[in-house]
């Protein structure tokens, strides 16, 4: 009978690595779905675009290290698509749409 080799055996032992709250693996944190009740998915919110920093509609077990306060990156007033990503839980934009220019990380109307 064959067995799992050593690589396949880490990699089982890390998927099963879950954070505290036992809903999600480490590094990522149980988001509420907009609208669901109790519906979540699991995030890593220092990369995730669409909840960057936390959780945009807060997270479902308060031994979480986030809860609401997340920002949608795509959101973000003038930035255009794809011109966003979050990096360390933060909304990096690097081009806007027409009509904003960028200044210090924030697309600005040129028409203020």
């Amino acid at each position: 009978m064959s067995q799992p080799s050593a690589f396949v055996k880490r990699q089982q032992a890390k998927h099963r690595l879950v954070n505290r709250d036992g809903l999600c693996p480490i590094g990522s944190t149980a988001c509420l779905l907009a609208d669901s009740g109790s519906s979540y998915e699991c995030l890593d919110t220092t990369s995730e675009l669409e909840s960057c920093g936390g959780c945009v509609h807060s997270s479902i077990t308060p031994l979480a290290n986030t809860t609401a306060g997340g920002v949608d990156c795509t959101s973000l007033p003038g930035v255009a698509p794809n011109g966003v990503t979050c990096l360390e839980g933060r909304c990096n934009v690097y081009d806007c749409d027409d009509g904003y220019e960028l200044k210090d990380g924030e697309c600005v109307s040129q028409d203020l």
